[in-house]
């Protein structure tokens, strides 16, 4: 109710005529029961006279729906109705793949939700392999700054560590681009690139190396 008067009031600024003002429709989803001693599912609220019953319509109605309340199956889907059937989208969409919520519910209201289902579920797996990526580098770079910390622990210097990964990657550059008859690059082109960058480097000649085979 609170939020419902807010959106009412809101709509108006100073000056605005109150025939501006459009009817606010609240709709709340319940997972829990709220009124244990009815079946009834969906409750309609609004402004109305307890003695003559009149209505203030176009104003605020709040409607309230007992997600659990709804124990439809799959089977009852077609005759269905539209409520029982949003209910049924919402509490089990989940549960199926989008090419069967298109056939289960067919009709052009669905058809956005389950677009946009599909959109979501496409940009999910599509973070998913970046992600998947993402941590095979981190990770690789996690093992070398092990490297490097246990070097250090052992009393060798860090730099000299560096020095020595590094001429470790220059060299199976150097022998990855001769494999594949490539002019070997000008010392000064590596020198500015970091550990990660010669590694980035190292796995896209040997994907070029394996390609050729």
């Amino acid at each position: 109710m609170f939020y419902g008067a807010e959106l009412y009031a809101d709509q108006l600024r100073a000056g605005d005529d109150y025939q501006g003002l459009k009817p606010v429709v609240i709709i709340a989803l319940i997972e829990d029961t709220v009124w244990s001693e009815s079946s009834q599912g969906h409750h309609r609220f609004e402004l109305s006279d307890r003695c003559s019953g009149r209505v203030l319509a176009d104003t605020l109605s709040i409607h309230t729906v007992e997600l659990e309340k709804y124990t439809l199956t799959e089977d009852a889907l077609p005759t269905a109705s539209p409520l029982e059937r949003w209910v049924f989208w919402l509490r089990h969409a989940q549960e199926f793949s989008v090419q069967q919520l298109d056939q289960l519910f067919p009709t052009d209201d669905f058809t956005v939700v389950n677009s946009l289902l599909s959109e979501i579920s496409r940009q999910t797996r599509d973070k998913f392999m970046y992600d998947a990526q993402e941590k095979q580098r981190r990770d690789l770079l996690w093992l070398q700054n092990i490297a490097i910390q246990e070097a250090e622990q052992r009393g060798e210097q860090r730099g000299e560590l560096r020095g020595k990964l590094r001429g470790e990657l220059l060299g199976k550059i150097k022998i990855l681009r001769e494999i594949l008859d490539l002019q070997s690059p000008i010392d000064e082109e590596l020198v500015g690139k970091s550990l990660e960058e010669l590694n980035v480097l190292v796995e896209a000649l040997r994907r070029q190396v394996q390609n050729r085979h």
